[in-house]
């Protein structure tokens, strides 16, 4: 078997090479930070106990590809305001006196 030396390849694998490396890097790392957040949101809404249908989809979306990857973002947003609302809600029943 024939060694080849990095020396010895053609210039255009290795300039496609440097090219290509850093973009897939680049994916799977917003990749990686995607699901860890949908994670959190996952187990927020658990701890929260929130409507079934939006835990749902919340499930689904952890399945990396693109069109759920934008519902995805759409629930983190949707439940980024209704987390907020949720906790409002319980402080303003804590605050009520009878």
């Amino acid at each position: 078997m024939q060694e080849v030396a990095i020396q010895d390849m053609p210039l255009g694998a290795l300039s496609t090479a440097a090219a290509v490396i850093p973009i897939v890097l680049v994916v799977i790392v917003l990749l990686v930070l995607y699901l860890v957040f949908m994670v959190r949101a996952i187990i927020d809404m658990l701890r929260h106990d929130v409507h079934g249908v939006l835990l749902t989809f919340a499930f689904l979306s952890l399945i990396p590809f693109p069109l759920i990857l934008v519902l995805g973002i759409m629930i983190l947003i949707i439940w980024h305001y209704h987390k907020k609302d949720l906790i409002a809600r319980r402080a303003g029943q804590g605050n009520q006196t009878v």
